[in-house]
């Protein structure tokens, strides 16, 4: 992971959620190096991303645990493809509290997910940001 700080001397967004070699090698195989293709890949994740959460809380919420392993493991799968392991650990948690019918912590892993979720946003954010500044 990186070892960016902010210029508190906080560690920004991406240095703590997401694994910037993983990231990278997503950017020069997956893209070919090519910045549109990687920013439209971040995008993508980004708008698929709101629906999952989205499904996941309703999911948690109605007590679903076919869906929420559903949902939790295309989750995970995207989050890890892009370096999020923290916030794919998280969904393959949720993955087999679904997949055990097992939900009385869902509530609560949930809240971890959405709360990591939203720093992952930020630090794919930043990294659209930095692509569209060169």
């Amino acid at each position: 992971m990186r070892e960016d700080l902010d210029l508190r001397g906080e560690r920004s967004p991406a240095s703590t959620c997401i694994d910037d070699k993983r990231l990278d090698l997503v950017r020069t195989v997956q893209c070919g190096g090519r910045q549109a293709v990687f920013a439209h890949l971040l995008s993508l994740y980004l708008q698929d991303s709101q629906r999952l959460m989205a499904t996941l809380r309703r999911a948690v919420r109605e007590g679903d645990a076919d869906i929420l392993d559903r949902t939790a493991h295309r989750f995970k799968s995207s989050s890890a493809t892009l370096g999020a392991w923290r916030l794919a650990e998280f969904c393959e948690k949720l993955e087999e509290m679904g997949r055990t019918n097992t939900l009385s912590d869902a509530g609560s892993l949930f809240e971890q997910v959405e709360h990591e979720y939203h720093a992952v946003c930020a630090a794919f954010n930043e990294q659209l940001a930095k692509g569209s500044a060169s």
